[in-house]
């Protein structure tokens, strides 16, 4: 079992949540001592069964509703639910349509679907144990089923998605831009499912060195798609002029480029507007190959630097 939001989830859970969602649908409204009663009777699990949990689950997602202690389900899961199973028991559909809407409502905690890989053992090293043994019982490491690359595609294609109606941060929106453009990209050179290989970092955490994943598509004069990783650090700035580009870049930042210096790329981005959440130009993309007699170095054990800031000009970059 796994702990979201400060409540453990565990499969036997999911399933009483079925069987409290089944019960109601057919008697319509039902007291929740009835519930109870019913399900505790019904010898579900073989042993104590978790109703009060299960309840819980079923409002933090939003299935059921509670008025004077009768318990009825909303339009949601009359959409979302019940056309998927007809019996007491939830199948294999049921069940991951019920992980999938826990993962969408606390998306960003979730931080190894940043890991995502078709390769299973590969994936299965990022990603809890509890959580594991989760998905492995619905069956959604079997990547060949078409069901659960559909599964997969529609929680990666929400990490990239962000609420900047209210942005008052520069930064945000380069970010924003960046992830579009490498949406963009990956299409055009023929990626089919983009979302599986492009994430939005920083959403998840400011602690990784770069604010977004991508990977580096056609390459060479053959055009050969390369699925190797490309890291991107951004920034913005509302400033237009090419002549005189400042940014900064922390130590972090640059541990990481120096660790991926291939792969690691700096985009630019200019006249940035947080109203319209736009850029007048960019992006410019420059190797943290190009900065590295630039950055500067310790001069002393006891003493380290954290920040620098960089002047350059943009003139001569051409555009991603």
């Amino acid at each position: 079992m796994t702990k979201e939001q400060g409540f453990v989830v565990s499969s036997g859970k999911i399933i009483i949540l079925w069987q409290l969602i089944y019960l109601v649908s057919q008697y319509k409204k039902m007291s929740i001592q009835e519930l109870s009663s019913m399900i505790q009777e019904s010898g579900a699990l073989g042993g104590t069964v978790p109703f009060d949990d299960a309840v819980r689950l079923g409002n933090i997602c939003k299935f059921i509703e509670f008025e004077d202690g009768i318990v009825s389900i909303n339009s949601l899961c009359e959409d979302i639910l019940l056309p998927l199973c007809s019996t007491k028991d939830p199948n294999t559909s049921v069940v991951r349509a019920i992980l999938q809407r826990i993962i969408l409502l606390s998306l960003y905690r979730f931080t190894w679907l940043l890991f995502f890989d078709k390769d299973v053992d590969a994936f299965k090293i990022s990603i809890p144990q509890e959580w594991i043994d989760i998905l492995d019982q619905a069956e959604l490491f079997d990547f060949e089923q078409d069901e659960v690359e559909d599964w997969w595609n529609a929680i990666l294609a929400n990490v990239n998605k962000f609420d900047l109606s209210n942005t008052k941060e520069i930064g945000d929106v380069g970010e924003k831009l960046t992830v579009e453009y490498e949406n963009s990209r990956l299409i055009s050179d023929g990626i089919l499912h983009p979302q599986q290989y492009l994430k939005w970092i920083s959403r998840f955490s400011d602690n990784y060195g770069y604010d977004v994943l991508s990977i580096k598509g056609k390459t060479g004069a053959r055009k050969k798609i390369s699925y190797s990783p490309v890291q991107i650090e951004v920034k913005s700035t509302v400033m237009t002029n090419l002549n005189n580009f400042r940014f900064k870049i922390s130590r972090n930042e640059w541990n990481i480029a120096l660790e991926n210096l291939d792969s690691y790329y700096f985009y630019f981005w200019l006249g940035v507007n947080v109203i319209k959440l736009t850029a007048a130009d960019g992006p410019y993309v420059i190797s943290a190959k190009s900065f590295i007699n630039k950055i500067p170095k310790d001069q002393h054990e006891s003493c380290e630097w954290t920040e620098c800031r960089l002047m350059i000009d943009l003139n001569s970059i051409s555009k991603g």
